[in-house]
């Protein structure tokens, strides 16, 4: 059934008095009352009123369930009287707010039904979900989905985002199925008979590791997004973070391991990092920070995008340096390199732009801060590091990152800032590293293959170089191939030889 989608949103009382875009009482007259009749559905569909995030943490919430207006019937009964809608009235009565109706806005974002809502809350409280409802169908009977919250162990979500997915799930229809195969995906790679946690303990441990360990953000301290444990290990878990005065005794806590510990501080919690299927391109801008002060020197200028529309000879030209100048950081970096060099007259107007950025970003994240080929091994490693979040083992604990899929099988990948990570040798005869640039003319980006080792096992990495509107480079980093297990297998370091003969073809299956 199609369901139709207002846009509308909230903001606290103070912005309100000071915002005139706030919903005047005319906007609730106009176009035959549509966002009168939008939000009297949402009313009686019983669904959620989304803040706008600007304001939320004024509010101490990020949604508003209808469920929870205490004055419900009232206020239907006011909007569907066709009453006037001003600063005097109607109010929601929430708790102990008093909201008046004339702070929704008409700009933001009102959803009516569920197949738009699938933010944050959502995408993590429905693997939860999953994991303690591996065999339900949500869409086969709404209300026996919600129902089905009743299987979630208390204090495995928080009370607001335990009654947000329970609404969610009343109006979820197969518009979002694809994300129901991912979220369950992902639950069913975690072990089972365990408690997975999205509730108080796991935002009281998050909060004493940003606390003790003084990163700039909770994530950038462990990005989990779930933890699981035994639950008869709750207490000894809140006892050791009270008693933790640093974060190398906070970390303890934390296991490399799929199945944590029992009974001891040791690894008595496998931190689990959420992430859907579609890659997502990245802004090169976080990881040059990291090693240069010039974190925009990679795109391209205004008279760069004016070349490539109104002087497509030049913008050519500027491509093949650009070709040659990458050629040369490859020749003189000391590793074992295929470029892939397309014929830049063979790209098209709409092209330029894009193919320009790529390339001079390829060049920048090769050779930065210095500016030599030396640095090209350095900064190969510092990419996949910035890309997996790989931490200090002084102040990062280790966690897995579950990706899910749609085809029902999620990647499951052990991220231990301990390991020793270095590039991988080209082969058993050979004592250079392997790496390929596939640059051909056919793509507008630039995909970099290379090689390494986290501990013993051996990864192939991709790295798509791309434009994003024309003048700002874009990274995005695909989940790691694991080779294999040079210890368990030697032999697996021969298969490197291969994949890269593979690449090297411009026979690129991902």
């Amino acid at each position: 059934m199609l369901k139709t989608i207002y846009k509308m949103s909230l903001l606290d009382y103070q912005s309100f008095l000071l915002n005139e875009s706030a919903m005047a009482p005319i906007q609730w007259k106009k176009h035959d009352g549509k966002y009168r009749t939008a939000f009297l559905e949402l009313l009686n569909k019983n669904g959620s009123i989304e803040l706008d995030p600007e304001y939320s943490s004024k509010w101490g919430m990020s949604s508003i369930a209808v469920s929870s207006i205490e004055n419900l019937n009232d206020l239907k009964n006011y909007v569907n009287s066709n009453k006037v809608i001003d600063k005097n009235g109607p109010f929601m009565v929430v708790g102990k707010l008093t909201i008046p109706l004339t702070n929704i806005l008409k700009t933001g974002q009102l959803h009516v039904g569920g197949k738009t809502s699938t933010d944050t809350d959502i995408k993590e409280s429905m693997v939860v979900y999953y994991y303690y409802n591996p065999n339900i169908d949500v869409l086969a009977d709404n209300e026996a989905a919600s129902a089905a919250c009743g299987n979630i162990p208390t204090n495995a979500l928080h009370a607001k985002v335990f009654a947000k997915l329970q609404n969610w799930l009343l109006t979820v229809d197969d518009d979002v199925s694809d994300k129901l195969a991912d979220w369950k995906s992902s639950a069913n790679a975690l072990p089972s008979g365990l408690f997975l946690d999205r509730g108080d303990l796991y935002s009281f441990v998050k909060t004493a590791g940003f606390r003790l360990s003084g990163v700039g953000s909770v994530d950038q301290w462990c990005p989990g997004d779930v933890y699981l444990y035994n639950r008869g290990d709750s207490s000894l878990i809140t006892s050791h973070v009270n008693s933790s005065t640093e974060i190398g005794q906070l970390n303890l806590l934390f296991s490399n391991s799929l199945n944590p510990n029992h009974g001891t501080v040791y690894g008595v919690i496998t931190a689990i990092s959420l992430k859907e299927e579609a890659a997502r391109s990245g802004k090169a801008k976080g990881f040059i920070k990291n090693i240069s002060n010039k974190d925009t020197i990679y795109n391209l200028t205004k008279d760069e995008i004016k070349m490539c529309s109104d002087e497509p000879d030049k913008a050519i030209i500027a491509i093949s340096d650009w070709q040659t100048k990458i050629e040369g950081v490859l020749n003189s970096s000391g590793l074992s390199t295929h470029y892939i060099k397309g014929d830049p007259n063979k790209l098209s107007l709409k092209q330029l732009p894009q193919k320009l950025a790529s390339q001079k970003l390829c060049y920048y994240l090769l050779t930065l801060p210095s500016g030599s080929p030396n640095e090209v091994d350095t900064n190969l490693l510092g990419i996949y590091k910035f890309g997996m979040k790989q931490g200090n083992s002084d102040v990062n604990p280790p966690y897995y990152k579950v990706s899910g899929s749609t085809s029902g099988n999620a990647k499951v990948e052990r991220i231990t800032s301990g390991d020793v990570i270095s590039l991988l040798l080209g082969g058993n005869d050979s004592k250079e590293t392997q790496m390929v640039i596939n640059d051909s003319d056919t793509r507008q980006d630039i995909l970099l293959f290379y090689y390494l080792s986290k501990g013993d096992d051996m990864y192939e990495i991709t790295l798509v170089i791309g434009g994003g509107g024309n003048s700002q480079g874009k990274m995005e980093f695909f989940s790691p191939i694991l080779i294999g297990n040079v210890k368990n297998d030697p032999s697996v370091a021969n298969s490197v030889i291969n994949m890269v003969q593979q690449r090297s073809s411009g026979n690129v299956k991902r």
